[in-house]
């Protein structure tokens, strides 16, 4: 939708509800594959992905690159004037994350809006 939030109509899911944690998840599909093998698609917040790096640091040679949708470069923020919701809402998380030298793919709202 136009904040970035809120619009879309989505079916129900089909898939049903996992007992294993997402960090965990991260961590185990993570250890089973080759270096550069994956590449991890983030729509929110990005603690989960910075609780897997911290956990078990061995994943990041295998992550070929993030591709998050987060930040905006040319337009403001969706939570406040200046701040987008998916890095505003854990910080921390995006630390590690952008500091993990992993390559990141941005996708702003600048191009979440067109």
């Amino acid at each position: 939708g136009k904040t970035g939030l809120n619009g879309p109509q989505l079916p129900e899911p089909t898939m049903k509800l996992q007992d294993q944690y997402a960090v965990d998840f991260i961590v185990e599909t993570l250890m089973r594959e080759e270096s550069g093998a994956i590449t991890l698609c983030a729509l929110g917040p990005l603690t989960n992905i910075a609780l897997a790096l911290i956990r078990e640091p061995r994943i990041a040679p295998r992550i070929k690159e993030i591709v998050l949708m987060g930040g905006g470069f040319f337009e403001g923020g969706n939570v406040t004037p200046t701040a987008e919701f998916n890095i505003y809402v854990d910080p921390q998380a995006a630390d590690v994350v952008f500091k993990s030298g992993i390559p990141i793919v941005m996708m702003p709202l600048d191009v979440t809006h067109k």
